[in-house]
C-alpha cells in the first residue's frame, strides 16, 4: 500500500468516527499507520472535516458556554468566530480546545445582528428544554442568512454505545425560506459493530417579520414542529423494527424445542433423537 493510500484511508477512518469517539478511533488509527510523520499530513484537515459534519462544540473560556466548530463560523483553519461574544477562537482542533481569544470586527449590519441574537436566544431555550446536553450556535452569513445548528450528545462507553442529534437550520435572505436538515445518528459496538443512521432535510415558508423577537418565535416554533414530528417517525419505525423485523431475523427453536448445544453438537445421535419425539 503506497503513503498516499495510508493516508487517505486514516483521513477516512477520522472524518467518519462515531459520536464521542474521535479519540479512540485516531489512536487506533495512529497504531495501525506506525507513521507519526505521515499521519501528521492528514490530521487536521481530517479533524477539521469531522469537527463541521458532527457540529463538534468546544468550550469558550471564561464562559458558561460552548460553540459548535461550524463551517459558518470558520475564518481560517483552527480559527472560528464566537458570534455571542464577536471575539475570535483559535482552536487545538486535535484536542478540541480553545488555545487563545483574539478581538474579531464585526461587518454585519447591526438588523442582522439583532437578529442572529434574538434568534440566538430563542434557540438557546428550545435546545435546553428539548434535548439534554444540547448546545446550539446561530451565525450571520456574508450572504445575509442566519444559519442555527443544534447538537445533542449522549455517551455511554461502559455499556459501548453512544449517539448524536444534530440540526441546521437556514432563514434565507430576502426570502420567507426556511430550510433544514436534521440527522440521529447512534453507535453501538458491543461484540460487534451496528450503526444507525437516518436524516430528513425541511422546507417550509415562515412569514416575513421585521421584529427580531417575533421573528425568532416564529422560526423556532416551526424548528420545534418539525424535529418533533421527525423524532415521533423514527419512534414509530424503532417500534417496527423491533416487534416485526428484529422478531422474523430471530433463529426459530429447532424440532426438540430446545438450544443446541453446539459444542457438544458432535456427540448428539440427531437421528435417533429426532425419532423420539
Amino acid at each position: 500500500m503506497s503513503d498516499g493510500d495510508k493516508r487517505d484511508i486514516a483521513a477516512a477512518f477520522i472524518r467518519d468516527s462515531p459520536p464521542g469517539e474521535i479519540n479512540d478511533v485516531f489512536n487506533d488509527v495512529r497504531a495501525l499507520v506506525g507513521d507519526d510523520a505521515l499521519l501528521q499530513q492528514v490530521i487536521e484537515p481530517a479533524f477539521e472535516a469531522h469537527h463541521h459534519e458532527q457540529l463538534v462544540a468546544v468550550a469558550v473560556p471564561d464562559s458558561d458556554y460552548q460553540v459548535i466548530l461550524g463551517e459558518h463560523g470558520r475564518v481560517e483553519p483552527g480559527h472560528y468566530i464566537d458570534p455571542r461574544s464577536g471575539q475570535l477562537l483559535v482552536v487545538d482542533l486535535v484536542h478540541q480546545k480553545v488555545l487563545s481569544v483574539q478581538p474579531h470586527e464585526q461587518k454585519h449590519p447591526q438588523h442582522l445582528l439583532d437578529q442572529r441574537s434574538a434568534l440566538d436566544h430563542a434557540i438557546q431555550e428550545y435546545a435546553a428544554s428539548f434535548y439534554p446536553s444540547s448546545v446550539s450556535t446561530v451565525w450571520a452569513t456574508d450572504d445575509g442568512a442566519l444559519v442555527a445548528a443544534i447538537v445533542a450528545n449522549k455517551y455511554n462507553p461502559d455499556n459501548f454505545w453512544s449517539g448524536r442529534w444534530r440540526s441546521v437550520w437556514r432563514i434565507h435572505p430576502g426570502s420567507t425560506e426556511l430550510t433544514g436538515s436534521a440527522k440521529a445518528q447512534v453507535h453501538y459496538y458491543e461484540d460487534g459493530n451496528v450503526q444507525n443512521n437516518t436524516s430528513r432535510e425541511f422546507s417550509v415558508v415562515i412569514e416575513a417579520l421585521d421584529d427580531p423577537a417575533a421573528l425568532a418565535a416564529a422560526v423556532v416554533k416551526l424548528i420545534k414542529k418539525h424535529e418533533t414530528d421527525y423524532q415521533i417517525a423514527l419512534n414509530e419505525t424503532q417500534e417496527r423494527l423491533s416487534s416485526d423485523m428484529f422478531k422474523s431475523l430471530r433463529r426459530a427453536l429447532p424440532l426438540t424445542r430446545n438450544k443446541i448445544d453446539w459444542p457438544s453438537i458432535l456427540s448428539y445421535k440427531i437421528g435417533s433423537e429426532l425419532s423420539s419425539k
